[in-house]
């Protein structure tokens, strides 16, 4: 039977509203989700579409007053509730569909070392090359580094959003600054401010169902 109260939406979402509502236990990752597998590969394909304006497709989460296990870390970020704390939630938000694309974004802007194939330690911090517009991992920076005309046009990523007003024209100093590099640095920080990504909510849905569609 079908319950009478059950209820579906849709919100946009910026990137940075996204990965706080994470941080801050406010979307939870429920633990019978796999774990976080995606390769570096597949985060940096996931930011390179975000920054040409591509559709990534949407986040799903089900709202209850379920409690389920979660995760409590993720790519070396520890949340700020144990599970007890969590179990006292008035109400849940779990993520089922889209949690490899939403930890992805996570990981590269809030996470610091975590596991990835073959069980190798890996440092999840973004960057981007200004100078081209690619974005790469830590791990590449020394080499980065050597291409471009100043180490300062390797943007760490979890700064953007917090560019203080006279970034624009500090780096605008720099010697090797272009047009470009310009154009580039534009987009890369109207990529937090305009970028959107739909969040749909579901509620009045009972364990069982949510457990049949997630497996």
């Amino acid at each position: 039977m079908v319950n009478n109260n059950r209820d579906i939406g849709t919100k946009d979402f910026k990137i940075m509203d996204l990965v706080r509502s994470l941080k801050e236990d406010d979307f939870l990752i429920p633990t019978f989700q796999r774990e976080f597998v995606w390769e570096p590969s597949n985060i940096i394909k996931l930011w390179d579409s975000i920054y040409k304006f591509y559709p990534i497709g949407n986040i799903l989460y089900w709202e209850t007053e379920s409690f389920l296990h979660t995760h409590r870390k993720l790519g070396g970020f520890v949340f700020p509730h144990d599970e007890d704390t969590v179990k006292k939630f008035k109400k849940w938000k779990y993520i089922l569909d889209g949690q490899q694309r939403a930890t992805a974004l996570f990981v590269s802007l809030l996470g610091g070392k975590g596991r990835v194939e073959d069980d190798v330690e890996f440092d999840y911090t973004l960057y981007f090359d200004a100078t081209n517009a690619n974005f790469f991992f830590s791990n590449e920076f020394d080499k980065k580094k050597d291409s471009v005309p100043d180490k300062r046009f390797l943007i760490k990523v979890r700064d953007v959003p917090e560019w203080p007003f006279a970034f624009g024209r500090e780096i605008a100093a720099v010697s090797g600054y272009n047009v470009e590099i310009n154009d580039n640095l534009e987009r890369l920080a109207r990529m937090f401010h305009d970028y959107k990504i739909p969040v749909v909510h579901i509620n009045g849905v009972g364990i069982s169902e949510v457990w049949a569609q997630s497996h």
